[in-house]
């Protein structure tokens, strides 16, 4: 008799896990609502998502903290975070499409202008789950395995999302959204959300069987860099 039980692992990302996390994560983005968003034209979306998860991966891996999660040895999700005070923006790719940087300029400023300057917290950059694998709770389970460090270190999170998917996720696992949404070029309305260290999250419990691996030193005294995004839908 054999169990159909899924081993879910998670992890930090380190620098060979790269090519990975950005396979995973353009193609969240190009099934999103996120990266629907950024670049209208579906011809153009796979080469835009790559351009902006491209880098954002790289530099999150070097200065920030990048959570995945494997099941089977492949890399099936991942989430991005940095903490504040940041180093620095990420460099955009310059030959991306003008109209998509001119969308991340506006959700860039956006967020800069929403976060809770004076304390110090870590951003929620990006969550992304392979389409393929969505419904599993890999998502929620990314978000409550990072939530536990969060809370024992006192660190409150902040994120922005575009999309209603992503805000009513976020909701579930304790985020509250701050001030009022904003209209973005084309139809995507940016809403700053917080949590703060000491709500549990509540997520939907998963059927999957998992196992945490966390480098306890991964969390505090890292530089990290700006960006402004975590749009994909619930995972």
């Amino acid at each position: 008799m054999t169990s159909s039980t899924v081993t879910l692992v998670t992890r930090d990302a380190i620098q060979r896990d790269a090519y990975a996390v950005i396979r995973v994560l353009t193609a969240a983005l190009v099934a999103s609502p996120l990266g629907g968003w950024l670049e209208p034209d579906p011809r153009r979306r796979p080469k835009s998502a790559l351009d902006y998860i491209g880098p954002l991966v790289s530099q999150t891996i070097r200065a920030g903290i990048v959570r995945l999660a494997e099941q089977d040895g492949a890399v099936v999700g991942a989430t991005l975070w940095s903490l504040h005070p940041c180093a620095g923006p990420v460099a955009a790719n310059l030959d991306a499409v003008r109209e998509v940087n001119h969308r991340r300029d506006r959700l860039d400023r956006f967020t800069e202008k929403r976060r809770p300057s004076q304390v110090r917290h870590q951003q929620l950059i990006y969550l992304g789950v392979h389409p393929e694998r969505r419904g599993q709770g890999i998502g929620a389970h990314l978000l409550t395995s990072h939530h536990t460090v969060l809370n024992a270190t006192g660190t409150p999170a902040y994120a922005v999302v575009a999309d209603k998917g992503s805000r009513d996720m976020l909701a579930r696992h304790g985020y509250t959204g701050t001030g009022r949404t904003e209209p973005l070029r084309g139809c995507a309305r940016a809403r700053a959300m917080w949590r703060p260290p000491d709500l549990a999250a509540k997520a939907a419990p998963s059927t999957l069987a998992h196992e945490s691996r966390r480098d306890p030193a991964s969390t505090t005294n890292r530089p990290t860099h700006k960006t402004a995004r975590m749009g994909d839908t619930p995972c």
